[in-house]
C-alpha cells in the first residue's frame, strides 16, 4: 500500500537526518573517555559509530511503534 511505503520512507529519512547529529553528539561525549582508556583514535571512532547506529536504530524503532499506535497501520 502507498501509505505503508510513505511511512517506511519517513522512517528512513528520519534515520538519515538524525544519524550525523547523534554521531557528533556521541563523538564529543564518548570519544575522549574511550581514547583515554585505550589510547587509540580508531577505538574511539568505532565506539562512536557503533553506539550511533544503535541509538538511531532505537529511535527509528520507537518512531515506528508510535506511528503504528497513532495511525493504526504498519510502518
Amino acid at each position: 500500500m502507498k501509505t505503508g511505503r510513505m511511512k517506511t520512507g519517513l522512517l528512513v529519512l528520519f534515520a538519515l537526518v538524525w544519524a550525523p547529529i547523534v554521531l557528533l553528539a556521541l563523538g564529543s561525549m564518548l570519544a575522549p573517555p574511550v581514547f583515554a582508556l585505550t589510547g587509540s583514535h580508531a577505538a574511539a571512532g568505532a565506539a562512536s559509530v557503533i553506539s550511533t547506529g544503535g541509538i538511531v536504530y532505537l529511535f527509528v524503532r520507537q518512531l515506528g511503534q508510535f506511528s503504528r499506535k497513532i495511525g493504526g497501520g504498519e510502518a
